[in-house]
């Protein structure tokens, strides 16, 4: 498969979809994780999206799941919040 779209690693959707195509591990898999259903969690990493995209339990739970850094995965989260870092 090839991937359509280029992500910036440097947003918390472009981390979150890079790091799960690396692991082969479509967004519908992560959503159960954290209590959404499939279509609620790509809604929630859309840029549109604005605040409150995601709980800080719902970031812990996808860093783990996709062996991330837990700290810079929450940073991104705000920063895709809008607050100022």
């Amino acid at each position: 498969m090839i991937r359509q779209h280029a992500y910036d690693p440097n947003t918390l959707s472009g981390a979150i979809k890079l790091r799960a195509w690396d692991l082969g591990l479509p967004l519908t898999r992560l959503a159960p994780l954290v209590g959404m259903k499939p279509d609620s969690l790509r809604q929630r990493l859309s840029k549109t999206r604005g605040k409150r995209a995601l709980q800080p339990w719902q970031v812990s739970v996808i860093a783990k799941r996709l062996s991330m850094d837990e700290k810079q995965l929450h940073v991104l989260a705000a920063k895709h919040e809008g607050w100022k870092l």
